[in-house]
């Protein structure tokens, strides 16, 4: 079997030689969930990037969710500690200046020192656990994103993706072929003929 690449074939006239496309590409679900979302039909033509079908696992939106919404609380505290931080700070400067001039105890000094230090700590802990939850969020985004399914390659669309709208779909399910416009002329040469094909 020899093949010969060509930029566009119109007519072939050896019924032993067949007009395939250079690549095929067959796509697959990177995820499971439901189809939600196609994009594309058989036959039409798509550029390399373009999304074509959306993927969409419950779990994923409704974990989401719960950690948006368990942001916001931490986010609400902190603001809150945040507006005490502002008296507290000046609180402990005052007392520390009134305390190096022994206008105030030492000791009256230190219990404002530790409430301002505690509540640093408590702020500390809340960024601690706001950062925790934004890198869980940037995860699950991700993996959500596996969902959408984009074309690697420009070409067309030569099997039918629309009967999949609303089933759902298994990680490594088989989805749609897409056929790059370059075609390549394959056909039958005999052994004794081999010698006598050259390059170009």
């Amino acid at each position: 079997l020899v093949s010969a690449f060509l930029p566009f074939i119109t007519r072939v006239e050896d019924p032993q030689a067949l007009v395939v496309p250079a690549q095929l590409v067959s796509l697959e679900a990177l995820k499971e969930g439901k189809i939600t979302d196609v994009f594309v039909k058989e036959g039409e033509s798509v550029q390399k990037d373009q999304v074509i079908a959306r993927i969409v696992n419950p779990d994923d939106e409704r974990e989401i969710a719960e950690v948006k919404g368990q942001s916001k609380l931490v986010q609400a505290r902190l603001a809150v500690l945040d507006a005490k931080r502002i008296y507290w700070l000046e609180r402990y400067e005052e007392d520390k200046r009134l305390a190096d001039k022994k206008v105030i105890s030492r000791d009256e000094f230190q219990k404002t020192e530790l409430s301002f230090r505690t509540l640093e700590e408590d702020r500390d802990v809340l960024k601690a656990e706001l950062a925790v939850l934004g890198e869980k969020l940037l995860g699950l985004e991700k993996e959500r994103n596996e969902g959408v399914v984009t074309s690697p390659i420009s070409g067309s669309v030569i099997s039918d993706i629309q009967e999949k709208y609303g089933t759902f779909a298994t990680k490594g399910k088989f989805l749609l072929t897409l056929a790059s416009p370059e075609q390549r002329l394959e056909f039958f040469l005999a052994e004794e003929d081999y010698g006598r094909v050259d390059v170009g």
